[in-house]
């Protein structure tokens, strides 16, 4: 890991450190999230179901 003393750096502000870790929460997760939503709503009978067998195989 770069030392940022090295190179002039005393302290980083917020908003610098959101631009160099490439900002905020991206594009790849908001399609992960929106992929993972419709792979549920598609098969929401398998998910109740394995719900269901999860809960028993706890009791």
């Amino acid at each position: 890991m770069k030392n940022l003393e090295d190179y002039g750096v005393q302290t980083l502000e917020s908003e610098e450190v959101n631009k160099t870790n490439g900002g905020g929460i991206g594009i790849g997760t908001v399609l992960a999230i929106i992929g993972a939503g419709i792979y549920v709503y598609n098969n929401w009978d398998d998910f109740v179901e394995g719900v269901k067998e999860g809960y028993a195989s706890t009791q």
